[in-house]
């Protein structure tokens, strides 16, 4: 909130909002029991609960739950104005007073709207965007473009097609590894069927029949 703020109940509108209620209050104290037990206590409970959301909504941090608090009392003035209405017809109330006190509800309320519409338009501020052209690329940051049909080499990120793919392979492709004898890349295996004598590392050639001497980690029969 900012410096110039006015606490609630320093307005006018909150102030016409307590006068009423204190009126009706002392003239709700007059009345029998059974009209103090059905009207009187809605009545009242109406109108007090107008002044208790304004300043408890005033009191909050944030735009957003003082405007729900001011909505609630805006609610509850209508209550009030209703339960004036059920007074005056079961002769609790005098018909000019309950007029007075409706004109004065309705005068507040309408003071009240216009509060809760100007703390809704300046709860946030108002920012413009500015709009700013983006160069054109084949292939933007982000995009994966489709890597059908692609071969050897292929851009950070992209995984092309692997199929028959032999030989050596770039970084991240795994080739073929069907019918390689010998020395291979590193990562794919090659059959191992058939082979004898030293062997790359990492591959363990056929044991059968080997006598004397063997490499290191393969164990003859």
């Amino acid at each position: 909130m900012s410096g110039s703020h006015t606490a609630i109940e320093e307005t006018e509108l909150f102030k016409r909002f307590v006068e009423v209620s204190d009126q009706v209050w002392h003239l709700c104290r007059e009345w029998d029991r059974f009209a103090q037990a059905t009207i009187g206590s809605q009545l009242s409970r109406a109108l007090d609960s107008i002044g208790a959301n304004l300043v408890e909504g005033d009191g909050r941090y944030s735009e957003q739950d003082a405007i729900h608090f001011f909505v609630i009392a805006r609610g509850s003035a209508r209550e009030a104005s209703y339960w004036i209405d059920r007074a005056v017809v079961r002769s609790l109330i005098q018909k000019a007073n309950g007029e007075a006190f409706k004109e004065s509800l309705n005068h507040s309320t309408r003071a009240l709207n216009n509060l809760i519409t100007y703390r809704r338009n300046n709860r946030f501020p108002k920012v413009k965007e500015e709009i700013r052209p983006y160069d054109a690329h084949p292939n933007p940051e982000g995009l994966m473009p489709n890597a059908e049909g692609l071969s050897g080499s292929h851009p950070e990120g992209l995984t092309p097609k692997t199929e028959d793919l032999t030989g050596s392979h770039p970084e991240g492709l795994m080739p073929k590894t069907e019918g390689l004898s010998g020395s291979h890349p590193e990562g794919p295996m090659p059959k191992t069927e058939g082979l004898s004598g030293s062997h790359p590392e990492g591959l363990m050639p056929k044991t059968e029949g080997i006598s004397g001497s063997h490499p290191e980690g393969p164990m003859p029969k």
